[in-house]
């Protein structure tokens, strides 16, 4: 998964066990925010439905369960709240501190949240609990800079979850023991869905229920006296809004993470309609999830700098996949993404080598796949669509006949399904005039270089930034 920039990005390629794909969801930033109103009533269908419970299978073990939806769960005076009921079993309730601000009260689209502007507002419950295992969930939208979700003890060393912690220019999904620290970068604009497990000494992290990386501690066991909402040591304290938090004294399987998800989205479905940013996605093989080429230097991160601002993406890639492969997958795996988004919705493709590779396909059969692929998404939702052309490598004479072949047919029919083609073998450095033993730009003859994946960038970036406009 791919969760560091350059020095300030780590890069960890998992296979997502629930998805069978590599998943590398990214975001660019962008501070905006609506104006909220002050504390009024809910419409009682409304209010019933921001109190709906939990799905029974997924209600056990909970360690705390904080809903604003839930106008009886909140204290509060004047717009300030000053306790918050936890609905769970386990009665940890929270309550604002001697001396310390309260957040407050707002309603958005018709629902009420917990909104802190980073004025050392938290609220503490006190607790006595021993755990290998710990689940956080939260559907926040978060402001730049340091906002701690919640933190507790690990073994009386602090332990925090936090977003909008601001690594270069981009607020990230953070989590860290001592010096042990995972990253997620989280585009602050919208709402998101972002939970975090600590199973013993790993920690996981997904982002709208999609894997996004974990990372490894020296400590397993929790030992938790109590939970601070919205502040790390109360020395800096969250800034944004959240809606609802789970805790659960257990780690959370990928299928139980999509299960909660799927509540909390269908449970404030009038924030996820908000959300109106443009959903960039790259799909493809070890071309696209950047094998070999080193730390934040992928294509589709690199092409994603280069976008307008309000633009989130997406890298749905996995090595050795064809595009039959990728046509079983999409309905679930890529056309899922668009319920992530009400705006404008992109897809970048780029297959073609691993059919000629792996199914033996010959050209025009390749070519079909492609085609068909590409109908499908623009079917499911996808609004504008990208292919690109396949590079040379060095797998011998028949391949380089198809695969020429394959191009000349790309070239020649992608308006048919797509809006744009970005002619990557028409590059005298990485395509046809290339030199695949250059290591300047290909590391194995096949994958890009650092290098190389900067070439693909630039090329991508040109032609899809006039299709990322809201």
């Amino acid at each position: 998964m791919t969760i560091l920039r350059d020095g300030k990005l780590l890069r960890r390629a998992l296979y997502l066990r629930l998805l069978g794909l590599v998943v590398l969801p990214v975001f660019a930033s962008v501070f905006l925010f609506p104006a909220l109103s002050g504390a009024a009533e809910l419409p009682t269908d409304q209010a019933k439905n921001a109190r709906a419970s939990l799905p029974v299978e997924l209600s056990q073990g909970l360690m705390g369960w904080y809903d604003a939806g839930d106008d009886a769960s909140l204290t509060v005076e004047g717009a300030t709240v000053t306790a918050w009921k936890d609905r769970s079993p386990a009665g940890h309730d929270l309550n604002r501190l001697p001396g310390i601000n309260g957040p407050l009260r707002a309603v958005i689209h018709g629902v009420s949240v917990v909104e802190s502007a980073g004025n050392r507002a938290l609220l503490s419950a006190a607790l006595d609990e021993t755990t290998e295992a710990v689940t956080v969930q939260a559907l926040i939208k978060t402001a730049p800079g340091l906002s701690p979700i919640l933190s507790f003890n690990t073994q009386g060393k602090p332990e925090f979850v936090a977003a909008g912690w601001t690594t270069g220019a981009r607020p990230t999904f953070y989590s860290a023991s001592g010096n042990s620290g995972a990253q997620q970068e989280v585009e602050d604009s919208q709402w998101h869905i972002l939970t975090f497990i600590r199973d013993k000494s790993t920690r996981r992290f997904y982002v709208d229920g999609v894997f996004a990386g974990e990372a490894k501690s020296k400590d397993e066991t929790l030992s938790v006296s109590h939970f601070h909402l919205f502040a790390y040591h109360t020395a800096a304290t969250f800034q944004g809004k959240l809606a609802e938090l789970l805790i659960f004294r257990a780690a959370q399987t990928p299928e139980e993470v999509a299960k909660t998800t799927a509540y909390l989205r269908e449970k404030w479905k009038p924030l996820f309609a908000a959300n109106k940013s443009t959903l960039t996605t790259f799909v493809g093989n070890s071309m696209t999830t950047g094998m070999f080429s080193g730390s934040g230097k992928t294509w589709s991160y690199q092409t994603a700098g280069q976008l307008p601002a309000m633009t989130r993406w997406f890298n749905v890639s996995l090595g050795g996949i064809t595009t039959q492969r990728l046509q079983q997958l999409a309905p679930q795996q890529i056309d899922g993404l668009l319920s992530l988004t009400s705006g404008n919705a992109v897809l970048v493709f780029w297959e073609g080598t691993n059919d000629l590779v792996v199914n033996k396909s010959d050209a025009e059969a390749a070519h079909e796949a492609i085609k068909q692929f590409c109908l499908a998404r623009r079917k499911a939702g996808w609004k504008k669509i990208v292919v690109l052309t396949v590079l040379p490598r060095k797998s011998g004479a028949d391949f380089e006949t198809r695969r020429i072949k394959l191009n000349q047919l790309l070239r020649e029919h992608f308006a048919e399904y797509s809006d744009a083609l970005v002619d990557l073998d028409n590059s005298h450095l990485i395509g046809d005039n290339g030199n695949q033993d250059n290591r300047e730009y290909f590391v194995d003859g096949v994958h890009l270089s650092a290098k190389g994946n900067e070439i693909v960038a630039g090329l991508v970036a040109a032609k899809l930034a006039p299709l990322v406009a809201p």
